[in-house]
């Protein structure tokens, strides 16, 4: 119980996550207790998965907005996951996303996928892969070194 008041009070990503598993019964805990830190915001309006081992590194202007996201996500500072014309993305296992990344639209990610920084996403990124960018090149995938426009592989694979 000490280390969950101790997390709560002066851990900011770990009460951001504590809140948005909880639902809203949050009301209770941050009307009463602690307040719900204004550094990163997780959509609760609508029901998400959220899977386990979430990890925000540096959780400051951090907006997420998705369908579903995957078991050991890690999410830098700066990042938006959010909608494009009333579609939001699904998020796979196992992903990284860099510092200033946007992911935007009805895409969705696939498994063990890193996101590099200030990249740029809106369209489908194929599981095992590196994307770069902005517009997002694929730089690795399946563990090959490969150059491939994200939009030229999602037009090529639909």
């Amino acid at each position: 119980m000490k280390v969950l008041i101790y997390r709560l009070l002066y851990d900011k990503p770990y009460r951001t996550l504590f809140y948005t598993r909880i639902g809203h019964v949050h009301m209770l805990f941050s009307w009463l207790l602690f307040p719900r830190p204004a550094t990163a915001s997780i959509n609760n309006r609508y029901v998400m998965p959220l899977g386990e081992h979430c990890h925000l590194e540096h959780a400051y202007n951090i907006h997420m907005n998705a369908a579903s996201i995957g078991h050991h996500f890690t999410i830098l500072h700066n990042v938006t996951i959010g909608q494009k014309r009333g579609q939001i993305p699904t998020i796979g296992h196992h992903v990284l996303v860099s510092a200033g990344a946007c992911i935007v639209g009805g895409c969705t990610i696939g498994d063990h996928v890193n996101i590099g920084n200030n990249c740029v996403i809106t369209h489908n990124v194929p599981s095992h892969s590196t994307v770069i960018g902005n517009p997002a090149h694929i730089v690795r995938l399946q563990g090959q070194r490969v150059d491939i426009p994200l939009s030229q592989w999602a037009e090529e694979n639909k």
